[in-house]
């Protein structure tokens, strides 16, 4: 063979060799295209239970809720605190922010009727004092991530319950059904849609104590 060849020849295999020889960083392939890559990635990891989506700012939505006239007066309002009761709701925007966590939920509420801020541990009854008696709150979590609150309070003509149910549908929107267990058994529907946050209320400074005046020693 001649010299020139054997040399072509040497150094084609040589290159060869070298190219088998060569690491590469690429992963390799089943027959389907798979990568057998040590590096796929790993199977992902269950997200831990929040309630995101029940937690925020919420604004009733009038048009789509059934009106409060049969659970007021359930409650006992006569016909003209009912009306203006409907009034309010009709004029200012009713607004409610909910924030729930593992063991308790804490509710803030903005109406007409006033402005207030209610936590509940669940399974735990609270007790407020009322005019008439001792109103009774217990909040537990139910299987669609909402959350339902048993009440009894006292009226004038007897003791009521209440079940309030709250969850958020499949639209996104935070469905209330309220059923009063009384002669009337009324039950009332009520729609909230997401809204933007409020502003913040005015922080009301209480006035400084007045110090009381010393009274004067008549002069003998």
């Amino acid at each position: 063979m001649p010299k020139t060849l054997q040399n072509t020849h040497f150094s084609t295999s040589w290159r060869m060799s070298k190219r088998k020889e060569a690491p590469t960083d690429e992963p390799s392939t089943t027959e389907g295209g798979a990568s057998e890559s040590s590096s796929a990635s790993p199977m992902k990891k269950k997200k831990k239970m929040v309630h995101s989506d029940f937690n925020g700012w919420w604004k009733l939505d009038l048009e789509n809720s059934d009106t409060m006239e049969k659970y007021l007066s359930a409650m006992g309002l006569n016909a003209i605190a009912v009306q203006a009761a409907l009034k309010g709701e009709r004029d200012v925007a009713t607004l409610q922010k909910f924030h729930m966590t593992a063991t308790s939920v804490t509710i803030e509420r903005r109406s007409r009727m006033g402005n207030n801020v209610t936590k509940m541990v669940f399974g735990k009854a609270i007790h407020k004092q009322m005019s008439t008696g001792e109103k009774t709150m217990t909040a537990t979590k139910t299987s669609d991530g909402g959350m339902q609150v048993l009440s009894r309070m006292p009226l004038a003509t007897g003791m009521v319950s209440i079940t309030d149910v709250r969850c958020v549908d499949t639209d996104g929107n935070l469905r209330q059904v309220l059923t009063t267990a009384d002669k009337q058994g009324t039950v009332t529907s009520r729609m909230y849609r997401r809204c933007e946050d409020p502003p913040p209320l005015p922080v009301v400074i209480p006035p400084p104590a007045k110090t009381p005046k010393k009274e004067k020693k008549p002069k003998k």
